[in-house]
């Protein structure tokens, strides 16, 4: 059912190129700049360009800050990966319950931003979606769903067999700071695989359970101290943003404030001009010359 066009060209390896992209998905909704997944998805946007992956899987897409994110970048290199997001759109016991107005938003952004056959949002639970894909297909996959223990090892598991030779699984909410039991999961299956990882109050897991190629590659390329530069990055531009709303906050109220006092100054004319300065003076509402 969704399977790559065109096979990637992976006999050379590209160099680590580090980027300052926009994202088109921020203009619909603002709110992803400050998400929990703000903190690494410019290094999301970055590994793309730098694996160039055929075909791109998401378990989890909620709003869609890293499906968007992955979108992007394919958007913006022109490759011909196919990015696939997958989600009921229901919510689940961490995100909380939702109704429709979720995947509308993240549909409004696919119509505006990705409307293409490169790009699929696919409404399915993730055990059911595995019929979708053959295996040995998927070259990025993106385990965000539920994150009690049972549920990321039950993804893990029942998706493996989809994964590529040589493919890289994202795995979110895996730093102990998260308070998530994907952290646990994370501390035992990064045992058994090569892996890099953030550790910023989320945390993302980068793991290559299926061959060291690209690994080797971001070793070479010196991508774990880039790591730490993308950390400081995502909490400035957060920090950035944040203040950017404390800021547009302040001069709303001093608008309000000031429209509100032009008011009253007008309610005080019209009295005075409507009643005896008497009566006026009696209830405080003159204004008073500097003779008074």
């Amino acid at each position: 059912m969704i399977e790559p066009e065109h096979s990637a060209d992976l006999s050379q390896q590209p160099a680590w190129v580090v980027s300052e992209p926009a994202y088109e998905s921020d203009v619909l909704n603002p709110q992803l700049a400050i998400s929990p997944w703000q903190g690494h998805r410019d290094f999301a946007y970055d590994l793309v360009g730098f694996s160039r992956p055929r075909l791109i899987v998401e378990l989890g897409v909620h709003y869609g800050c890293s499906y968007f994110a992955f979108c992007q970048a394919v958007k913006d290199r022109d490759l011909p990966s196919r990015v696939v997001g997958i989600d009921t759109w229901e919510g689940d016991e961490h995100c909380g319950h939702y109704g429709g107005e979720v995947y509308e938003t993240a549909a409004k952004t696919m119509a505006g931003s990705f409307a293409d056959d490169r790009f699929v949002l696919y409404r399915a639970r993730f055990d059911q979606a595995t019929e979708a894909f053959d295996d040995d297909s998927i070259d990025l996959l993106h385990i965000d769903g539920l994150h009690t223990y049972d549920a990321v090892r039950s993804d893990f598991t029942t998706w493996l067999p989809k994964l590529a030779p040589d493919g890289i699984v994202l795995m979110h909410d895996i730093a102990p700071s998260s308070g998530y039991e994907s952290a646990r999961f994370w501390a035992e299956i990064k045992q058994r695989h090569p892996h890099l990882e953030f550790l910023n109050r989320w945390g993302l897991g980068i793991l290559f359970p299926k061959g060291e190629r690209w690994y080797r590659a971001g070793l070479a390329e010196g991508v774990p101290d880039k790591i730490r530069g993308y950390l400081y990055r995502g909490e400035w531009l957060v920090e950035r943003y944040r203040a950017a709303i404390d800021l547009q906050w302040q001069r709303e109220q001093t608008d309000r404030w000031w429209q509100e006092s032009e008011r009253f100054k007008q309610r005080v004319g019209e009295l005075e001009r409507r009643q005896p300065s008497g009566w006026l003076r009696a209830i405080g509402l003159v204004r008073r010359s500097d003779g008074d």
